[in-house]
């Protein structure tokens, strides 16, 4: 894996999403019904534009999985973006990465509990 640290915007309440689902042991077995509620949990707090429909496989406590787009990217971190993905990689990782657009790469809000 290769990630990179983003700097969340102070109205960016991630804090809200981790109280919600602190001590939840979601994850241990995934069920239909605690993804609906966790996508429920996105669009309460986040409000519109935050989805979990591809990235759902991966939430678990303290794992938080958001759809990524560099237009959600631009709403949400402080940091400035690159135009293209590509810019994250230099040439001698090219061939390593399978995709090169920001909607195929994975966010993730981490809690404080995450191992």
């Amino acid at each position: 894996m290769w990630a990179t640290r983003l700097s969340p915007r102070p109205d960016f309440q991630a804090g809200r999403l981790e109280k919600q689902w602190f001590e939840s042991n979601v994850g241990w077995w995934l069920d239909l019904d605690q993804i609906i509620a966790y996508r429920k949990s996105l669009h309460e707090i986040f409000g519109e534009g935050f989805d979990c429909k591809r990235s759902f496989v991966h939430f678990e406590e303290a794992i938080y999985p958001i759809d990524c787009s560099k237009e959600l990217l631009e709403r949400i971190c402080t940091d400035m973006l690159p135009d293209s993905f590509d810019a994250f990689f230099d040439d001698e990782l090219t061939p390593l990465v399978p995709f090169r657009d920001f909607e195929r790469a994975e966010l993730y809000v981490l809690g404080a509990n995450s191992d």
